[in-house]
């Protein structure tokens, strides 16, 4: 079993409902999840099922009604609105599967976005937005506005912004949802890359089969509560 030390995100007994009464929907039942630092985990599961739910109470945009949420070590549930600000700023990214991006920003601006809120020196800032959109294949497109944009490379923009701030966490909800096959696959072999080289811990929600192949460890979330898988086949 990984020692609590060796953990980057753990959920302990994590509820969250929507709404009161007969109307409510519960959305997370007891959730137990412990990530390892530098696991690439692949959460599975129907439209509705949580999934999106579970990644804003991990990253702290949402708050659990009960159970422990931690972060590094970190008591999430514990930190005022300022303190959440600054671990979602400083160590925790976010992709969306919508991309999220400013459409009157060029790609290297909505890139820059993290680290002009941390106030980096803008020749540093300048730096390391020109290195990770080359990293992700988008050098040339820099000066480009996602209306001119394809939606892969919009995504790919989307994945730049977030890993500029080099964070210790990567959340991705769906990101490959809107994209097609082969380019779904480009997306994915990117994440791979990036969390095996950076070290990173990153947790992908999906309901696409092929994407789980890409995974250290695959869980399933049915109705609110996370299920082991079967290893995949070789």
């Amino acid at each position: 079993m990984t020692e609590t030390t060796d953990l980057m995100i753990e959920l302990r007994a994590v509820a969250k409902s929507f709404g009161t009464g007969a109307g409510a929907v519960h959305a997370l039942q007891g959730i137990d999840l412990a990530v390892p630092r530098g696991e690439l985990l692949a959460v599975r599961g129907r439209s509705g099922s949580g999934k999106t739910t579970m990644l804003h109470v991990a990253g702290g945009l949402d708050d659990a009604d009960e159970g422990e949420v931690r972060v590094d070590g970190v008591d999430v549930r514990a930190l005022d609105e300022a303190g959440r600000l600054r671990l979602r700023r400083e160590h925790v990214a976010y992709v969306f599967q919508s991309f999220g991006l400013v459409l009157e920003l060029t790609a290297a601006e909505n890139v820059s976005v993290p680290l002009r809120l941390t106030r980096t020196d803008p020749g540093e800032r300048d730096r390391r937005v020109a290195e990770v959109l080359e990293r992700v294949g988008l050098g040339p497109h820099a000066r480009q506005t996602p209306r001119q944009l394809s939606g892969g490379q919009q995504q790919r923009v989307s994945l730049a912004r977030a890993l500029v701030g080099e964070p210790a966490v990567l959340l991705a909800d769906e990101p490959t949802g809107q994209l097609d096959s082969e380019t779904a696959r480009e997306v994915m072999t990117l994440i791979v890359q990036l969390v095996r080289e950076r070290g990173m811990t990153a947790v992908v929600t999906t309901h696409d089969p092929m994407i789980v192949a890409y995974a250290d460890r695959v869980l399933e979330l049915v109705d609110g509560r996370l299920h082991a898988t079967e290893p995949l086949p070789a």
